[in-house]
């Protein structure tokens, strides 16, 4: 399977799963998860595994493995409430940015200046 077809697949393969809970299987149901133990969700991991069913979309492994298990331990519950089921269901999509020093993509050391020019500012 390619292209087209298997980018449907896998929209339609993760909208089911994301359903069931299961695209954030230790999540409590309420934030769009299956609130299963770890047990019980080493199974399910395994059982998708063997039937060779995608693991949800390739940003999951950011926007649910990373910022919502971090945000799961950090977060107040409306912000729970608000952005973990948005996560799941895909309506939410987030990316990391890295940057690298002296590479031209060194976020920390971005910096702007105002130039005054006769009667406007010159922003560089």
């Amino acid at each position: 399977m390619a292209g087209r077809a298997r980018d449907t697949f896998c929209a339609d393969t993760r909208a089911e799963l994301a359903k069931r809970g299961w695209l954030a299987p230790a999540w409590p149901v309420e934030y769009g998860g299956a609130g299963l133990d770890a047990a019980a969700h080493f199974v399910l991991v395994e059982e998708l595994a063997q039937a060779g069913i995608p693991n949800g979309s390739d940003n999951d492994a950011f926007g649910i493995t990373m910022l919502g298990n971090t945000m799961l331990r950090w977060s107040e519950p409306d912000l729970l409430a608000r952005f973990l089921p948005r996560i799941v269901s895909g309506e939410y999509v987030f990316a990391q940015g890295f940057s690298e020093p002296g590479a031209g993509s060194d976020l920390a050391a971005l910096a702007t200046r105002a130039e005054l020019q006769g009667d406007h500012w010159v922003l560089n």
